[in-house]
């Protein structure tokens, strides 16, 4: 069985930022693994997708730069909790240059056998 969430194009970005502040919030708090936070969300082809959509820089950027984090823990662990409340920072203030959605999206949450 799957979960799927759709969601207008038009909120996804902001729906996507939301699913990005959680995993960055987790791996701060260490409820995750960057390993984990890797399978969710922090890809190339994430990356990719997003880009080749039209999203923002910002956004693709922030997932670029969760793609490294597993490189800067290897390389520089001291610099690790400083890149992840970085990348907090950068996803909030896109969550917030936002629209307000409210009541005014288009969204499906389905079960698929």
């Amino acid at each position: 069985m799957r979960f799927n969430y759709s969601i207008d194009n038009e909120h996804a970005e902001k729906f996507i930022s939301l699913l990005v502040l959680g995993v960055l919030y987790s791996i701060k708090e260490k409820a995750i693994s960057i390993d984990e936070a890797e399978v969710f969300i922090f890809t190339p082809s994430t990356s990719r997708i997003l880009n080749e959509a039209g999203y923002s820089n910002a956004l693709v950027d922030i997932i670029d730069s969760g793609c490294e984090l597993e490189d800067v823990a290897d390389l520089i662990p001291e610099r690790l909790t400083d890149n992840v409340k970085d990348l907090i920072s950068k996803t909030l203030s896109l969550i917030r240059a936002s629209d307000y959605i409210a009541g005014t999206t288009d969204k499906k949450i389905n079960l698929i056998e």
